[in-house]
């Protein structure tokens, strides 16, 4: 019959473990949110040159990461509906 008790320092590696999914799945759900420029476009039902318009013009709200630009999907589905983003300063496209 095998033991059932666990071994100390398996059940400390598991313990170490799960605090550090936590972070990980945070960050996960953050990149879910966060949607790449050909993304925005297919959402948004637009061309490219009529998005990165909206973008020049401050309509959409977007932030660049390195050399490229990322979307909040929730900014882009305030945008479907009409609302503003509030700030209305141009971006450099």
């Amino acid at each position: 019959m095998k033991s059932t008790k666990q071994n100390p320092k398996n059940s400390a590696k598991d313990h170490s473990n799960r605090k550090n999914h936590a972070p990980q799945a945070a960050a996960g759900a953050a990149m879910k949110e966060l949607v790449d420029s050909a993304e925005a476009i297919r959402v948004l039902g637009t061309t490219r040159p009529t998005f990165y318009r909206w973008l020049r013009a401050g309509e959409l709200k977007g932030t660049k990461v390195g050399s490229r630009w990322r979307f909040r999907r929730g900014d882009l589905e305030r945008f479907l509906q009409g609302d503003t983003v509030g700030l209305r300063l141009p971006a450099r496209v």
